[in-house]
């Protein structure tokens, strides 16, 4: 049974945290196929990246139908990107240059339970994004790699790059989390990081791999945030 959970709101401005990684790869997606409207992330192993579609369900279509109004809100068109965020807010940016000058951003619902995806690498097999059975810190991501970043510094202290034209303000944690620093630091030893926090609050980053010239970057699973040691829930 998909216990998969979606409830519609606004679409409402939103004022919060958000701020996404350049390339389709980074956050989730809506099209349509058969007629239908679907969502997506992708996933990559070695040089083939494939679509990992979102079991179909009520709350799927919700989701993909509350997408596509928080992209006509904005003033643009059906389909494109999207991100979910720790405390599963769906939060749709524009997609077309806006008339405001800035790039606007909606909240337009909640996703609660299990984010089923089909993993076209195993039979379409429908995988739960969030549950981390069998896995560690440093084990392999093998599913979408898409989240808010976040940053740890050189000082150890995880912050928020709100960035704009003219400044970057670092916002801070209610709380330093020392577990979560370490944990970070057992996968990325050194120097400033960036890592993605994602929907079920799971921590992920990015490790370099190889030789050069054929060194790459590869996901690692982190973590997952402690909720009393976070960012205040925001929207």
């Amino acid at each position: 049974m998909n216990n998969t959970r979606f409830t519609p709101l606004g679409p409402f401005l939103w004022s919060g945290r958000y701020k996404r990684v350049p390339g389709d790869a980074a956050a989730l997606h809506v099209t349509r196929i058969g007629g239908q409207w679907r969502s997506y992330g992708y996933r990559s192993i070695n040089d083939e990246t494939a679509q990992c579609f979102m079991a179909e369900s009520e709350s799927s279509e919700a989701l993909a139908l509350a997408v596509n109004a928080g992209k006509r809100a904005l003033g643009g068109r059906d389909g494109g990107s999207f991100l979910i965020n720790e405390f599963g807010q769906v939060l749709v940016p524009t997609q077309v240059e806006s008339s405001f000058g800035d790039d606007r951003v909606v909240i337009v619902g909640v996703l609660e339970g299990p984010l089923l995806l089909h993993d076209p690498f195993d039979n379409n097999k429908p995988v739960d994004f969030a549950d981390t059975t069998g896995l560690q810190t440093g084990s392999d991501w093998e599913r979408p790699y898409f989240g808010i970043p976040y940053n740890l510094s050189n000082d150890n202290e995880i912050h928020f790059r709100d960035e704009s034209n003219v400044s970057s303000l670092w916002t801070y944690p209610v709380t330093q989390d020392p577990k979560l620093v370490e944990a970070i630091r057992q996968v990325r030893p050194r120097k400033y990081v960036r890592f993605f926090v994602s929907y079920g609050g799971l921590v992920l980053t990015k490790v370099n791999v190889g030789r050069w010239p054929n060194k790459q970057w590869e996901p690692r699973y982190v973590g997952r945030i402690d909720v009393n040691k976070w960012f205040t829930k925001e929207g």
